[in-house]
């Protein structure tokens, strides 16, 4: 057991830590955590009365961040101490700004965007571009703003219910539950809260990504200084592997090649412990021959020769660096799949459950006789309870999309740290008999019912049926930090009260370069013809209803207020001639890597009105990302005008990908790839929610229609126990 004391109010005057507790919650549950210990032990009429007028007023402060209190919490707001309060207060108000993004000044170009722009002519418009770049982004057209009709904004506000210590418990053991990977901000903040609170290490970690996230801190702060407490989580060479990546800061996904930084003697050890406890390490390292010679020209294991616990250690780095020839499991496979012997096929992949549940399309195909597939099947259905059920989840999906397509084309998302867009290709694979198919859904179905009977009885379940729309957090190592947690694929609806859709981006230069940062947007019609873009070379459609703010070249000081920019579409206008996707773009026109900025943001805004309200109100803000791929391009969000829907993209074209269109670094320059990567992620086929839940009640609850006889609610409304931005609960109870 890992514990460290819980550090959260210097006796109510301030946080200890700026980035703390407090916000960890607030982001991940939407609470205000409260400590008891602030509480006051009595109340008078008089002071409670006072109090509580303090409170509304805090409450209706907080509206314009498009939040609001429970009845729970504003009673807790009243019976605490003032000071305490004021403190609270001031924490709440700059979390709610850092999470909307309003504590960022948005300066775009024209200050009476949109009307500005409506009213300009090209000429005008052109040639303040003109002289902007002239003067390398230091000179604006002046305006003076107009006063701006007040926001009249009728969305519904999000509550905030008053949290505690269990919260910060439960975020930590869902991550380390997590059957998926973890994006950087979830890795971040488990990493924050291991060293920071008082929690109990779990039994077992099954995702081997965050194992080694976890190992990693155990070995830096000096709690395991043998590798006696990672033993309990590493059982593989490769996990072995991870947790040196983790130590030199390198992708543990292992997608991509890691410089290995040398290593203390102290850490040396822990790593021979580790890799002597791990049997016969040498067909396992074979896997990853070239990164454990890297390895080991930092660990020097021939000095650790004489200790006879290290000799099998020490030869098979020997084999490894002298070429030696390891029949390894993929050759043996190789073997006998090459030969047609279904049998030992079928045995070896016993073995390992995982790699037999990725590689049965592969099989069926290969071994076209009926007696040979059937064994295949059986073979699968004898170990696929062993197998996790994310990958289960996949391979049903994948045979049910078979039976249900005739689309001739396969997407692949590529494994890695980064947000990359996917290779598609025609699909010329074998055919593969339905009865086949079936079978092997059933088999998985059969073993998530199996897996999740296992856990704890759920009781009266109801599942709103919009969860379709939102599909499982499967990977979420590229995702970036978002306002508001979704999933890739995910569908999400808007009000029909809404009229204009308003992306923003923000940004500052770095410490050494001006930075140019661009958002555009590109229509296009249902068969991804395009039809119109509006970007820094074509500011304004007046047939689609789209207008930009004008194209800023200059971030400003690292340190400063920033630029920003702006688009608005109006829906109806661009539906009525001929739109149905709307695509929104960030491109880098300094061709920096947006992970090497120190601040650029995406989001965007709903408004019934384009000309009421501030150019930037928070309330209105749906989703905010930090820009930090190591791209210069992102393609954040697709609305689908017709369906009123924004699906999550949140993927980056590879400079290869921006290369391979006309030159420019912008949208109507690399249309082919925008169109590739759009139309793979809008037709992608994933598991959903919905499918994901039910097979939890049908092993482990009772299902029911009438949400208030339900003891746990999944939905999207607030009074939902679980709603689709819980990832961390999805990912840690219910995959």
């Amino acid at each position: 057991m890992y514990c460290c004391q819980f550090p959260v109010f210097i006796k109510g005057e301030k946080f200890i830590m700026e980035n703390s507790v407090f916000n960890i919650i607030l982001r991940r549950k939407n609470r205000v955590f409260i400590n008891d210990d602030d509480m006051l032990k009595s109340l008078s009429a008089a002071v409670g009365e006072k109090n509580k007028q303090i409170v509304a007023t805090m409450n209706k402060n907080i509206e314009v961040f498009g939040y609001t209190m429970s009845e729970a919490l504003f009673d807790k707001l009243v019976h605490m101490k003032a000071k305490n309060r004021e403190v609270m207060y001031d924490a709440l108000v700059n979390g709610l700004k850092e999470i909307t993004g309003a504590d960022r000044a948005y300066n775009p170009m024209y200050p009476n965007f949109p009307e500005s722009v409506m009213e300009k002519d090209d000429f005008e418009l052109y040639f303040n571009a003109i002289v902007h770049y002239w003067s390398f982004g230091t000179l604006l057209p002046y305006e003076e703003k107009k006063e701006r009709v007040p926001l009249f904004n009728t969305a519904k506000v999000k509550v905030l219910e008053a949290g505690s210590f269990d919260d910060l418990n439960d975020i930590f053991n869902n991550f380390c539950a997590s059957k998926t990977s973890l994006s950087k901000s979830d890795v971040d903040d488990m990493v924050f809260i291991l060293n920071s609170a008082k929690v109990t290490l779990p039994d077992e970690i099954p995702f081997k990504e965050n194992t080694a996230c976890i190992c990693r801190l155990l070995v830096d702060t000096g709690v395991d200084t043998d590798g006696s407490l990672c033993r309990k989580y590493i059982k593989t060479a490769t996990d072995v592997l991870r947790l040196v990546t983790a130590m030199s800061d390198g992708d543990v996904s292992l997608a991509e090649n890691t410089k290995f930084r040398n290593l203390k003697r102290g850490e040396r050890r822990i790593i021979m412990n580790l890799l002597a406890g791990c049997g016969n390490a040498a067909e396992d390292m074979s896997r990853y021959a070239g990164r454990w010679i890297r390895v080991g020209e930092k660990l020097h294991p021939g000095e650790f020769a004489k200790n006879e616990r290290y000799t099998k250690v020490v030869q098979a780095f020997g084999v490894i660096r002298n070429d030696g020839k390891i029949q390894s499991f993929a050759g043996r496979m190789d073997a006998a799949v090459a030969s047609g012997d279904v049998n030992t096929v079928v045995s070896l992949l016993k073995k390992r459950p995982g790699e037999f549940a990725r590689r049965i399309d592969f099989l069926l195909r290969t071994f076209d006789k009926d007696a040979d597939r059937k064994a295949v099947i059986m073979g699968f259905a004898s170990v696929a309870k062993d197998v996790s059920s994310t990958v289960l989840l996949q391979v049903r999906e994948h045979f049910i999309n078979k039976l249900d397509s005739s689309d001739d084309m396969r997407v692949f998302f590529p494994k890695g740290n980064l947000a990359r867009s996917y290779y598609v290709k025609n699909d010329k694979t074998e055919a593969i008999p339905e009865d086949a198919m079936i079978m092997v859904i059933a088999v998985c179905e059969n073993a998530l019912v199996n897996i999740y009977g296992s856990r704890a009885f759920l009781g009266k379940v109801y599942i709103d049926k919009a969860l379709r729309n939102y599909t499982v957090p499967f990977s979420l190592r590229s995702a970036g930090k978002t306002m508001t947690a979704v999933s890739r694929g995910s569908r999400i609806a808007i009000d029909d009260s809404v009229k204009i859709i308003r992306p923003f981006i923000w940004w500052t230069n770095t410490k050494n370069d001006i930075i140019d940062v661009d958002l555009s947007v590109a229509v296009f019609a249902d068969n991804w013809d395009c039809l119109e873009h509006v970007s820094y070379s074509n500011l304004k459609s007046e047939k689609f209803g789209m207008y930009h703010s004008g194209d800023i070249t200059n971030g400003g000081p690292v340190d400063g207020e920033g630029a920003a920019e702006f688009i608005d579409l109006d829906i109806d206008k661009a539906l009525g001639a001929g739109a149905r996707y709307a695509v929104f773009n960030v491109y880098n026109f300094s061709n920096e890597f947006f992970s090497k900025m120190e601040h650029a943001a995406f989001g965007f805004m709903t408004r019934e009105n384009m000309e009421s309200g501030e150019i930037f109100e928070p309330s209105t803000v749906k989703q905010r990302m930090d820009l930090a791929s190591a791209t210069t391009t992102c393609i954040p969000v697709i609305f689908d005008l017709k369906e009123r829907v924004f699906i999550w993209c949140d993927m980056a074209l590879t400079a290869d990908h921006v290369r391979a269109g006309y030159g420019g670094i912008n949208v109507e320059s690399n249309l082919p790839s925008v169109v590739v990567t759009c139309k793979a992620m809008v037709d992608v086929k994933k598991p959903n929610l919905y499918d994901l839940l039910m097979f939890n009640v049908k092993a482990r609850g009772i299902i029911t229609a009438n949400p208030d006889e339900a003891d746990i609610r999944f939905g999207l409304d607030d009074n939902c126990d679980v709603k689709p931005s819980d990832i961390d609960v999805i990912v840690g109870k219910y995959l």
